[in-house]
C-alpha cells in the first residue's frame, strides 16, 4: 500500500472501496456541506463509488494519486486531502481540498498534514 507518513500518529494513503462508510459519514457533516461547492449533499454511497472511480481514473491519467485519506496509525480514516489538478498534473500550482471528521478538528492535525502533503 502506498503511504505518506505525517508523524507517528498519522499517515496518508489512497482511498479504497472499504472507505465508503467514512466518506458518507464525514461528507454529510453540515459544516463540510456549507464550506464546499463540489461535494454533493446529501453524500451517498453512490457518490462515494463515483469518487473512487474518479480517483482511479486520475491515477491512471497522471501516474500518481491526487487524492489521499488521512489515517491514524491504527488505519482508521479520519479525513481526506487532495488536489483538483486544475492546471494539469505537472503544474506547480493547484487548488487544495481537504476535510477532517468533526471529532478530530481543532487539534492542529490538518496543519501538520498540509505542511507534509505540500
Amino acid at each position: 500500500m502506498e503511504k505518506l507518513v505525517i508523524d507517528d500518529s498519522l499517515y496518508l494513503s489512497p482511498p479504497t472501496d472499504s472507505d465508503i462508510e467514512l466518506f458518507v459519514r464525514c461528507l454529510n457533516d453540515e459544516e463540510i456541506r456549507r464550506s464546499t461547492f463540489r461535494i454533493p449533499h446529501p453524500f451517498t454511497p453512490g457518490d462515494a463509488l463515483a469518487f473512487l472511480d474518479f480517483c482511479r481514473t486520475t491515477r491512471k491519467q497522471c501516474g500518481r494519486n491526487a487524492h489521499w485519506l488521512i489515517r491514524r496509525s491504527n488505519g482508521e480514516a479520519i479525513g481526506g486531502i487532495g488536489f483538483y489538478l486544475n492546471y494539469g498534473s505537472e503544474s506547480h500550482r493547484d487548488e487544495l481540498v481537504y476535510y477532517l471528521a468533526r471529532s478530530y478538528r481543532g487539534h492542529g492535525l490538518m496543519t501538520k498534514v498540509i505542511k507534509r502533503f505540500c
